[in-house]
Formats: C-alpha cells, structure tokens, sequence
C-alpha cells in the first residue's frame, strides 16, 4: 500500500483514489483467483475488498466531505495505512491457505501486527486525558466546550 500524509485535500482525494483503485484490484484478484481454484472459496478472499474499501476509502471519503476535520499528522496516516496494508495482505494470504486447504501461523502474526498499528492509532492517548479516534474527538469535545462556554457567557 503507498503511504502519503493527509495535510492538504489534495492528498486526502488522492489517498482515496488509491484506496478505490487497491478496491477494485482485489475484486478482479478475486474472480482470476476464483476462475483457478476448482470451485473452492475463502470468506477472506471474497471479502478482500472490503479491508481497503471500508478502512481505506471511507475514512478518506469523511475527511473529504467534513472538511473543518483536523488532519492527523504524518506519522499517524503512515501507521494507519501500514494496518490497513497488513490486515489487507493477511486477508489475501488466509484466503489462498484456505483455498489450497492448508495454514500458516506466520499470517496469524501479520493479522495481529496489522490490528495492533490499527488499534494504536484508534486509541491514542489525547491532552485532556481522553481516548479518541485519531485525535478528533479530543478536538471536539475541546470545541464544544469552549463553544458551549462562550454561548453562556453570551446569553448569560
């Protein structure tokens, strides 16, 4: 998967193209495998596309539409898009094992390793104390607290 920082709104359309094009990419993995696997199939391969589609686009497709959403910093989109890599590939390698009616405890490590990163950036610590998802709902609740301080010394 490429790694680009979401600081500007180019790179954020540019980061759910990217996620769409890997989308269909596994769809059309999916029917070639499909065609060469004698009528076998694996949940985790049907449903490859979903990890970059669901992970991937529509993160993207809500830091674009909402676009007053604080960016997370470059170091965070590189680990999130490193889990979504890693969950992607661990999906399309349990696929093949199961496919090919065999397993494989390495991509059992590459699933965990691709949680872990995800769930790190999910449930960062922010200031204040709070656990939020990749630093905006720290910003929010800041947001509305100072919004909501302001309208009462406003209206009294």
């Amino acid at each position: 998967m490429i790694l680009y920082t979401l600081n500007n709104k180019n790179s954020v359309s540019k980061m759910f193209k990217i996620y769409i094009g890997v989308s269909i990419f596994c769809v059309i993995l999916w029917k070639i495998y499909g065609n060469f696997s004698h009528g076998v199939s694996s949940i985790y391969m049907t449903y490859l596309f979903a990890w970059p589609l669901i992970m991937g686009a529509l993160v993207n497709l809500v830091f674009m539409v909402i676009k007053k959403l604080p960016r997370p910093g470059s170091f965070s989109v590189n680990l999130y898009n490193s889990g979504v890599s890693a969950l992607t590939v661990s999906s399309l390698l349990r696929g093949i094992f199961e496919i090919a009616g065999t397993a494989c405890y390495l991509q059992t490590y590459l699933y965990n390793v691709g949680r872990l990163e995800h769930n790190i950036i999910i449930w960062r610590k922010c200031p204040g104390n709070f656990v939020c998802y990749g630093h905006y709902f720290c910003h929010v609740k800041k947001y509305r607290a100072e919004y909501n301080t302001a309208n009462y010394e406003k209206w009294g």
